[in-house]
């Protein structure tokens, strides 16, 4: 019985080792090139650099509106509020909120 002939697409090299017969991909590494090839030359692209602008303040809205961290401190100490001193505007503004809810519960 005879072997049927099978053609090849491509010219395979039957001697040659694996990775020297596959085409390459693009972006794989290929052989060096020759010394006396022409090669790509790039220029260096300077970009201006990024500026980020902070975020514009939010208007305050609420009782609070308006009133300084001394202010809220003040009115704080008169609520008798523990830990007042080390507080930011932010957690002043929330312990009274909790302590004055508290009193009007009572």
């Amino acid at each position: 019985m005879e072997r049927p002939t099978i053609e090849y697409p491509i010219d395979v090299d039957w001697n040659a080792t694996p990775t020297e017969q596959l085409p390459r991909l693009p972006g794989e590494a290929g052989p060096l090139p020759d010394a006396e090839a022409p090669t790509e030359v790039f220029e260096r692209v300077e970009f201006p650099p990024v500026i980020e602008y902070p975020e514009p303040p939010r208007p305050e809205r609420g009782r609070f509106a308006g009133m300084t961290k001394s202010e809220l401190y003040t009115r704080a100490r008169k609520l008798k509020i523990p830990g007042r001193s080390r507080m930011t505007k932010a957690q002043l503004k929330a312990a009274i909120i909790l302590k004055e809810n508290a009193l009007e519960q009572r």
